[in-house]
This record gives C-alpha cells, structure tokens and sequence, in this order.
C-alpha cells in the first residue's frame, strides 16, 4: 500500500495490492488499518475503491463521495484523431497559474507531482487559456502496458475534450487509460464516442470529514487511483 499526506488538508491511500492467492485472509484489512493509524493526525483519508473492495472501506467507517471509473483505447496505426482547435502544448511558464487552478479544484497543493509529470511525460501535458486566463489542463505519465491520461481538469466539457485531443493525436498505435468522473453523462458518451471503453468502476470514498472538497465537478478525469 502507498499514503499521500496533502498538507494535513486530506490523505491518500492508494495500491493496497494483495496477491491472490493470499486473499480472503484480512491482509489487505490489515494494511489498510496500518494506513489508517499511520495518517491519524490528518482529518480526512480518502481513496478510490473497487466494487471488490468497497465493502471492506465500508466496514472501516469509510463513506461514498461520488462515483468514476476507468476506461481505455487502444488508437490505430493512423487513427482519425483531429487536432485540438484549441489546446496547446503546456510549458513551465504556464506551470504558476496551473497549479494555482489546481489547489483550487483538487482541494491540496500537489504541485510536486504534477511538475513532476510533466518532466517525465511532457508530451501529455496540455493547457487551454482564454481571456480570462487558464481555462484547463491536463497531464499524463507513461505505464508498463498504457498511457494514462490525467488529471484533466477544465471548466467545461469542450476543455476537456480539447486536452484529451491533445494528448491522442499523433500517438497512434498507442495504449491510454484514464479516469473519468460520472457528473456529466454526456462527457462519458463523448469519450464513448472517441472509442474508449469501459474497463471497472470506482468510488471515491473518505474516513473523516473532508473539509477541502475542491470543485469535484471541474475534475473530468483524476490523476489515478494512487495519486487521487
């Protein structure tokens, strides 16, 4: 298992991982209990659950907050992919008013992971400004069997397909996953559309009171189960 303290505002947990064959016998309880007593000191601890293990949360005292899931494509050779309109690519001197936007939405500075992203995979680092300033934004990373894609953050729908059209042009023959939340059921028909797939459903679950909610419905797509 992993923890993720963000200012004492909320904790992480993430990849509490049990081999299969030693399921069943309250060792991923027991990490998880371990986590728990580890980050006591933080008022909210939250993380993204399976329909598998939602019921062990459950009987932790961990509660729903909203509903997501990973879905997934894999592009062709030459995909019909257009190119955004719009977005362009993210570079350091966007990076101030990025994560200011940032703490705002996700509720924590997360700065370092996020600049971090964007050193190891700028190719899926994407912003889109009007007159008013940074309008959205995404990031990526590389994984061992896909491209993940995410967070996407962005005021509207039409941002936040701009960024994920960002990231899949030019990528073809490539593997991506991301994590979209449920708010809108016509972004979820939108990346249907595109050819993303579902693959498994979360929850977002918190123990505690989460008083740095942020603005849920402005996060298209999550950072990932480890990272929130």
């Amino acid at each position: 298992m992993t923890t993720v303290n963000y200012q004492d505002r909320f904790a992480w947990v993430g990849m509490v991982l049990v081999d299969p064959k030693f399921r069943g016998h309250g060792i991923g309880t027991g990490l998880l209990g371990l986590s728990i007593e580890i980050l006591k000191g933080v008022s909210a601890v939250r993380l993204d659950a399976t329909p598998q293990g939602k019921p062990v949360y459950e009987k932790l005292g961990f509660v729903p907050e909203y509903e997501l899931s990973r879905m997934q494509i894999e592009l062709s050779a030459e995909p019909r992919i257009p190119n955004p309109l719009y977005a362009t690519p993210l570079c350091s001197q966007d990076l101030g008013s990025v994560l200011e936007m940032d703490q705002l939405v996700f509720g924590a500075d997360r700065g370092a992971l996020l600049d971090w992203a964007l050193a190891r995979a700028p190719e899926y680092a994407w912003v889109m400004k009007g007159a008013s300033g940074v309008e959205g934004y995404c990031f990526g990373r590389h994984g061992f069997a896909f491209e993940q894609i995410g967070p996407i953050i962005a005021d509207h729908q039409q941002v936040a397909e701009q960024l994920v059209l960002g990231c899949l042009c030019g990528n073809g023959g490539k593997r991506f996953i991301l994590d979209p939340t449920h708010f809108s059921e016509n972004w979820l028909q939108w990346l249907l559309k595109m050819g993303f797939v579902h693959q498994r459903p979360f929850t977002r679950m918190a123990l505690g009171e989460n008083r740095h909610p942020g603005v849920p419905h402005k996060q298209w797509a999550i950072f990932g189960p480890e990272f929130g």
